[in-house]
């Protein structure tokens, strides 16, 4: 989701008032064009939304913590309230889901639901919530609290926990292997693959004081790293689940983000380019696409447009992105190609709040800044 990069344009997370009406608007499947609009429909006040992997579910949540479920036309499948919640992770299908208040020291628990909302599990933490993240298969959920990972196993009658204490601050997880977790940690800085177990299958450790950004490809067996030098020195790498380094590729820079395709064929790095001139410099929003084997294909933005990678194709085929410059402008999604031609434009009718894509990146969540929730889709 975009709310992982710098809130310039982008999280005016404003409370828009109560939820609208539950009529959604949709478009025909002879009308779509490359990157479309398959629906919209009102909701106040969303603070957070995420889109399961074939879209045909979306979870939003509201400033007053109400969880609403909605279908692949845009109509509502369930609904919650759980005051205060303003995050949600959830599996592939959509149908296994975690929900908590992000770095909130009084709302520490996370509640984990099944497909109808119905509370599975509630879990405690000793600590505010950092984040949580549920297996693409939705047996396994990872919550990050401090410097403790509680991994849940769902199975047919409970939901399991099992508490691992790591060092540093956890800032990132994602699924590994089997019931393995890879970790981000601040102070002392490293990325960790961890079983659930509690044994540290391999640590690997800044060796000047970066910070770290990671994405697991959906099986888990290649993790793209994006890490920060006190230098302004930014790098993308890609590792394989031993830890062996598959290639690195470092450019002047600062606030990386990164992510890998599904199937782990192609990497994005996102970041803050640093541009000298004589005793002056600058920053200004990259965006970097690398194939396999480090063939760098393309890099888009500089002075006069800031594209955010909203959305990856699973085999790294095409990329969706938004450009954060256009402050006069109504903003525009780009569909590039993995040679970075621009294959089509999408033009919201409002400033994007909140987007959201799936991990296929083929749907992509819009909430507009006039309350209107809206589902864009690429085409085959």
């Amino acid at each position: 989701m975009i709310r992982n990069f710098r809130p310039t344009l982008l999280l005016l997370l404003l409370t828009l008032g109560a939820t609208g009406a539950h009529t959604a608007w949709s478009q025909s499947l002879t009308e779509r064009e490359p990157l479309s609009s398959l629906w919209r429909r009102k909701l106040g006040g969303v603070v957070a939304a995420v889109v399961s992997a074939q879209g045909e579910r979306t979870l939003v949540v509201d400033a007053e913590g109400r969880l609403t479920c909605i279908g692949a036309t845009g109509d509502t499948i369930w609904e919650r309230a759980i005051p205060g919640m303003d995050r949600v992770a959830t599996s592939r299908d959509g149908r296994f889901c975690a929900v908590y208040a992000a770095r909130r020291p009084f709302l520490r628990d996370v509640s984990l639901l099944d497909d109808r909302g119905r509370t599975l599990s509630t879990v405690e933490n000793s600590e505010p919530v950092s984040t949580a993240v549920i297996s693409p298969d939705g047996h396994l959920a990872a919550i990050a609290a401090g410097h403790t990972v509680t991994l849940c196993s769902r199975t047919a009658n409970e939901v399991r926990e099992r508490r691992v204490d790591l060092q540093g601050k956890i800032t990132q997880l994602q699924f590994g292997p089997g019931d393995s977790v890879y970790v981000a940690a601040q102070s002392p800085d490293y990325v960790a693959l961890v079983k659930s177990t509690g044994k540290v299958l391999w640590r690997r450790n800044s060796a000047a004081g970066a910070s770290f950004a990671i994405s697991a490809s959906e099986d888990g067996r290649v993790l793209a790293i994006g890490s920060q030098r006190p230098d302004d020195l930014v790098s993308l790498s890609l590792v394989n689940m031993g830890n062996e380094r598959l290639w690195s590729a470092p450019r002047p820079g600062r606030s990386p983000r990164v992510r890998i395709a599904a199937d782990g064929s192609a990497a994005l790095l996102a970041y803050e380019h640093k541009v000298a001139h004589r005793l002056e410099s600058r920053f200004e929003q990259r965006l970097a696409y690398f194939g396999a084997s480090n063939n760098e294909s393309w890099t888009k933005g500089g002075a006069f447009n800031a594209p955010l990678c909203i959305a990856l194709d699973r085999t790294g085929d095409w990329v969706v992105v938004l450009d954060l410059q256009r402050a006069l402008d109504l903003p525009r999604f780009r569909l590039y190609g993995e040679r970075g031609e621009r294959r089509w434009m999408y033009t919201c009718a409002a400033p994007v709040l909140i987007a959201s894509g799936s991990s296929q990146g083929r749907h992509i969540a819009v909430y507009r800044a006039d309350g209107v929730l809206e589902m864009l889709h690429v085409s085959e």
